[in-house]
């Protein structure tokens, strides 16, 4: 059987760059490429339904849809080396040119001897990854056959756009100010610790697209503003937890022996990010918290985390982007109305401790949903809400964010048109025990602490009979796609595909019935297709291959 990523590297898998794809809808490619709508009726009159999709980098998007191998690492087969530095033990680079065995013939899993992807980095210099590709990729998803995947594909192997449900991201990407079919590959733009330049990463767009196009039956407008690394405590936090909690939490307590915290900017001996003792700090992990060590006892930096009193530049630069991208679609005689906004966020909140993060993010949740309403006019915005459930049920920290979502999504000034989703149930490490999606649906999320192997959460216990049912399923999961970046759902494009089914589902439920066209509006005639053009340039990044649209979006 052949590897993946030996397909890869012979460029037989049924891969094409998703800048490329987009070309068809531009009218600088065949007309024959088929859309991922499976329903033939056209498109209903009626205004654009405008979705925000916004978080940190889970909604950018790092769901692996395929990627390319320059070659493959053997520990028995020479490679001409061209790095600059190819290994540590030969930092001069003497080896370059000369035909050398990875790591010097002598097996070692961890350096990666045989069967890793490698590909050259931005620098210069090389990577060499051992992606697990044969599983959880939607490449490999695909071609298992299963019918689910299936619409993400053409007949001739490509990635499928579809022209009803189109695509813009605000911020933070190579395709800012363009608007795009719907497709495969429209994730993050630079991702972190970086990936080959033909890998398509997609996000929970790409599902959730499909679903509530399918369902609305007009045209859809996904617009994305993402930021990753960022909490809702601070670079989201909206203007009401500024105004009625300038200096922190009031959730907090004492601490330091009963002394009250005092968690503004200047932190004290005892108070940081409120409540934890400075030698204990992570600044809600973003790497920014620094201690003074020249003074005793040491202080938390004023630069570090824990100013409140002012709107999140996140929370800001989404307001202005989305109005800015409005205002542009409607003096183009577009008539459109915000539908819905997606909400997938969580992991720069989750913190292990203290204990009043899980009650600050439940309060800012409902907050943020509240203030976003406020600023686009829509008192009832249906608002879908999914947090970071990579570590399934085992994570403390990220259990108290997930709880904290739901029981936001059910506060009586929020809940009629909130729902949140879980997404716990699709973490990478469950992949292969063929759960329902819907299995935990209802169930409480009482006793669901982060902790894995203690009896008492309805879900996990769920899930551990079906792990106890299978004693190789860790294994056949094969969830690690990329195993370095679990924060980022170890790359598994299953988990980012049924987390975008689900939020679609979810609107879907806020919606009711699918629209019908009026009688007296027949549907809108499918638009004439452009003539054939000459190919462009191959080059991934060229400006041709991301030109707007050509309509009034």
């Amino acid at each position: 059987m052949q590897l993946a990523a030996e397909r890869a590297l012979a460029g037989t898998s049924t891969r094409t760059i998703a800048l490329v794809l987009m070309l068809a809808c531009f009218g600088l490619a065949s007309s024959s490429v088929e859309s991922m709508n499976p329903d033939p009726e056209p498109v209903h009159a009626g205004p654009t339904q405008v979705f925000i999709m916004a978080g940190q980098s889970n909604m950018e998007g790092y769901g692996l849809g395929n990627t390319t191998c320059d070659r493959i690492t053997s520990s028995s087969v020479c490679h001409i080396e061209k790095h600059v530095e190819p290994h540590e033990k030969d930092s001069n680079a003497s080896l370059v040119g000369k035909c050398v065995y990875d790591n010097y013939g002598v097996y070692n899993d961890d350096e990666c001897s045989d069967g890793c992807c490698c590909f050259t980095k931005n620098d210069g210099s090389e990577e060499c990854r051992r992606y697990q590709l044969e599983n959880f990729t939607l490449t490999a998803l695909v071609e298992s056959g299963n019918e689910e995947y299936q619409h993400l594909k053409n007949s001739t192997g490509h990635w499928a756009e579809r022209h009803d449900v189109s695509y813009a991201v605000l911020v933070n990407h190579p395709l800012v100010g363009k608007t795009l079919p719907l497709t495969t590959g429209l994730g993050v733009g630079d991702p972190y610790d970086e990936a080959h330049d033909d890998s398509a990463l997609f996000g929970v767009e790409l599902e959730f697209g499909n679903v509530v196009g399918n369902h609305i039956k007009k045209q859809v407008l996904l617009l994305k503003y993402a930021v990753g690394g960022s909490s809702l405590y601070k670079a989201w936090r909206p203007p009401r937890a500024v105004s009625s909690r300038p200096q922190g939490p009031q959730v907090c307590g004492t601490t330091c022996g009963g002394e009250v915290c005092k968690p503004d900017y200047n932190a004290d001996s005892c108070c940081d990010f409120c409540c934890v003792p400075c030698s204990e700090a992570k600044c809600i992990q973003s790497g920014t918290c620094t201690c003074d060590g020249r003074q005793s006892p040491p202080l938390l930096s004023k630069y570090g985390c824990g100013k409140t009193d002012e709107v999140g530049g996140a929370y800001t630069g989404m307001v202005s982007a989305v109005n800015a991208k409005l205002n542009q679609i409607g003096t183009k005689g577009v008539d459109y109305e915000i539908a819905g906004f997606v909400w997938f966020q969580g992991w720069s909140d989750a913190t292990s401790q203290p204990d009043w993060v899980e009650d600050e993010y439940e309060v800012n949740m409902a907050e943020f949903v509240q203030d976003v309403r406020a600023e686009f006019n829509e008192p009832a915005l249906p608002f879908i809400i999914g947090g970071p459930g990579m570590d399934g049920y085992n994570s403390r920290g990220k259990a108290a964010i997930c709880n904290a979502q739901s029981r936001a999504a059910s506060r009586p000034e929020i809940n009629e048109t909130t729902v949140y989703i879980e997404t716990r149930i699709f973490a990478a490490r469950y992949s292969c025990l063929g759960l329902d999606d819907d299995a935990c649906d209802g169930l409480s999320n009482a006793g669901c602490n982060g902790d894995e192997d203690a009896p008492g959460c309805a879900c996990n216990d769920l899930i551990d009979t079906k792990k106890d049912a299978n004693d190789d399923y860790k294994r056949q999961c094969g969830y690690k796609v990329y195993e370095k970046q679990g924060q980022h759902w170890s790359w598994n494009g299953r988990s980012y595909f049924k987390i975008g089914q689900k939020m679609g589902k979810a609107a879907v439920r806020l919606f009711g019935p699918a629209a019908s066209p009026s009688p007296s509006q027949p549907p809108s005639s499918p638009p004439s297709p452009s003539p054939p053009q000459p190919p462009p340039s191959p080059s991934p990044r060229s400006e041709e291959h991301t030109s707007e649209l050509q309509s009034p979006i």
